[in-house]
Parts: structure tokens; C-alpha cells; sequence
């Protein structure tokens, strides 16, 4: 690697809120550390990433980096005390490039992010992928793959949106569980299988599905919510609850 491209160490100022790394292409162990001013980052050029690059600066809210596959976010904060720290408590605003497959459980518990935004389309999305990131509210993705695997929104409890299902075919276990602010859906009628509690304590009370759609079991709905979204009993008005079949 052209050592002209890899940051090792920087001795930045103590008010330096941006920096352009426009120009590397790695960053080294710790070369950022403790650079507590820095709050808006742009990681698009850098394709080489030591696990605790950005250890102590914990007042970073907005993220723009490249996705690689087998390193999770939350790792570039990394400390010597181990990944499960705070140093990246305050990132609200996060943007991917080139994430073409999202891993199981990247982003589960990123509490604190309110927007993901993704640059280029994804093909796949992981098992709990987002889950339990409690405060994301939205998320901006061209979604080309067939699936949401299980429990991959859920937990999301301020997600306002859902990703276009345009291409989806099945719906997974969980999927959106939990998702309680979630009051409306997508076009379903592409969808061929949900599973089980896939919608479960959320706010849904219509959809427009397929009519031979595969449901998992015969959970019906309950309070005029989608606790399953299961079984033949969906064609069943229920109070507060409109449907619509796909012909």
C-alpha cells in the first residue's frame, strides 16, 4: 500500500470539528484519538480501517463511510476497554456507500442513530440486521433483494418507514416486530409468505396483500392490529381494520 495513503496519527486541533481525508485510503490504530471536537466525518475515500481509529471521540453525530464487509461501525470507536463502550453515543446521522449486502445483526442496537441513508442499492439484508435500534426513524434504501429476514427491523420503535417491498417475496419472522410507530405499510402484493408476529405491536391498519399469500400459522388479528398478520381469517373485517385483496 502506497504509504502516502494511510493516516497513522494525526495531532489535530483541539477545535477541528471537520478534516478532509479525502486523499488516504486507510486509517491507522488509533489515529484519531481522542479528537473530541470532531462531529462531522466523511469516511467515502477509506477502504482500510483499524478497529479503534476513532477511540474517544465521542462527540462525532454524523458518519459518512464506506461499508466493509466485517467491520461494524461501533468497532471504529473501539476503545482499549473493549467495543462495548460510548464513544459513539452522540452519532445520529449516518450514510453508507457500497453496501451491496448488509451482514446479520450490523447495525442491532445502534440506539441512537435516527437516519441511515444508503448511496447505492443492497441485494441482501441480514437476520436482526437493525434490530433494537431504537430511535432510527428513517431509513433511506433502494432495496433490490426478495427477502426481510427475521427480526430485522424489529425493535425499531420510532421507524416511521419501511423500505419499498417491490421486489420482496417473503417476509420474515419478527420482521417489524415491536415497530410501534409504524402505522402504515407498502404495497404487499408481491409478498408470497409472511411469517409469524411479523408485524406484531405496531400501528398497522391497512394493506393492500396477495391473495395467495402463504402465512405461517393462523394467528388472525387482534384489537384491529396486525399481531401475526396470519392466516385466511386477515380477509375477515375487522373493527378499525381495512383491507384490501390484490387482484
Amino acid at each position: 500500500m502506497d504509504q502516502y495513503k494511510k493516516l497513522c496519527h494525526l495531532n489535530s486541533s483541539p477545535d477541528c470539528k471537520n478534516i478532509d481525508l479525502s486523499s488516504f485510503i486507510a486509517l491507522g490504530s488509533e489515529c484519531f484519538l481522542d479528537c473530541k471536537a470532531f462531529e462531522n466525518i466523511d469516511l467515502s475515500s477509506i477502504e482500510e480501517f483499524s478497529p479503534n481509529c476513532f477511540s474517544g471521540c465521542d462527540r462525532i453525530s454524523k458518519l459518512k463511510v464506506k461499508h466493509i464487509e466485517g467491520v461494524r461501525i461501533h468497532e471504529l470507536f473501539a476503545s482499549d476497554i473493549g467495543f462495548f463502550n460510548d464513544n459513539y453515543k452522540n452519532l445520529r446521522d449516518l450514510t453508507v456507500i457500497s453496501a451491496e449486502n448488509v451482514q446479520d445483526s450490523y447495525f442491532e442496537s445502534y440506539a441512537n442513530i435516527v437516519n441511515i441513508a444508503f448511496v447505492s442499492s443492497v441485494a441482501s439484508l441480514g437476520v436482526n440486521a437493525f434490530k433494537d435500534c431504537l430511535n432510527l426513524t428513517n431509513i433511506t434504501i433502494d432495496y433490490i433483494g426478495n427477502q426481510i429476514p427475521d427480526s430485522c427491523f424489529s425493535g425499531c420503535q420510532k421507524l416511521l418507514n419501511i423500505v419499498e417491498l417491490k421486489n420482496v417475496s417473503i417476509i420474515g419472522r419478527n420482521a417489524f416486530e415491536n415497530c410501534i410507530s409504524l402505522s402504515s405499510l407498502p404495497d404487499l402484493s408481491s409478498v408470497t409468505k409472511i411469517g409469524s408476529f411479523a408485524f406484531a405491536n405496531t400501528k398497522i391498519k391497512n394493506c393492500t396483500i396477495n391473495p395467495d399469500i402463504d402465512y405461517e400459522n393462523e394467528t388472525n388479528l387482534i384489537d384491529g392490529k396486525m399481531l401475526d398478520c396470519g392466516g385466511r381469517r386477515l380477509g375477515v373485517r375487522m373493527e378499525g381494520f381495512e383491507y384490501t385483496w390484490q387482484d
